[in-house]
């Protein structure tokens, strides 16, 4: 009963932080880009990263716009399977990091912090979840957006996996 009675607290106070998470599920995705798309509808992409079965492969695309507002970024789109499931977005600095969420914060209001000594927030939608974390030291932040169904499909698989890997032990 108490670990309900936690997780009801959690969401109240996670939706009371004026947070606009239709907006992050209206989205559902980055700039053209929707979650689900396949790697083929998009010819500017090039591969920088591969999971050892090559079944997650991360891209940067050529002709990016490399900066949000004032915050000059990096940005790699990561596909498994061939369709889209998450867009990482790094940036250098504190200008920079402190810039990009403020406009995370205006697109989808405060994100729930769960220290707040810690510059780490995170905003969940229904199908989409967005975090910030951001070095105490250097102030670089790593932006996270993904797609939850895609990534319950992966820990699916991920189940499977392990499961047939058993019979090789």
């Amino acid at each position: 009963m108490k670990k309900y009675l936690l997780i009801i607290i959690l969401f109240i106070s996670i939706n009371s932080n004026g947070q606009n998470l239709k907006a992050l599920d209206n989205k559902f995705g980055f700039r053209e880009m929707q979650f689900g798309d396949t790697v083929s509808k998009f010819d500017d992409l090039v591969p920088v990263e591969y999971s050892n079965d090559s079944s997650s492969i991360f891209y940067r695309k050529t002709g990016d716009k490399l900066t949000i507002g004032s915050s000059e970024v990096e940005i790699s789109y990561g596909f498994y399977k061939g369709h889209l499931y998450s867009i990482y977005i790094k940036t250098k600095g504190y200008e920079n990091s402190r810039a990009l969420l403020k406009t995370l914060e205006e697109m989808y209001g405060k994100g729930y912090q769960r220290n707040e000594y810690i510059k780490e927030y995170s905003w969940y939608g229904k199908k989409v979840s967005l975090s910030y974390d951001e070095n105490s030291i250097n102030h670089n932040a790593t932006i996270l957006m993904y797609s939850k169904e895609s990534l319950n499909q992966q820990k699916k698989d991920e189940k499977e996996k392990a499961k047939k890997a058993k019979d090789d032990f």
